[in-house]
């Protein structure tokens, strides 16, 4: 029964490392989705709206027709 202790500790702190680890590593993520959004858009010719004072998710390609994005 003394060794309980010792085992839960054990447990404990690989999952608060584990878990740790994971937050970073999905953090890490979503940086390179950004830089693959982007990336994306400069290929395709995707740019936002500047003519439009609002900014409510407007976007043009190329040849200038409009892209909606829908949240």
């Amino acid at each position: 029964m003394e060794g309980d202790g010792l085992i839960f500790f054990i447990f404990a702190g690989t999952y608060v490392v584990l878990t740790t680890i994971l937050f970073f590593k999905i953090w890490a993520m979503t940086n390179s989705i950004r830089y693959l959004t982007f990336f994306y858009m400069h290929e395709k010719g995707i740019a936002l709206d500047r003519k439009r004072k609002a900014v409510d998710g407007r976007f043009i390609d190329k040849e200038g027709k409009e892209i909606r994005l829908n949240y």
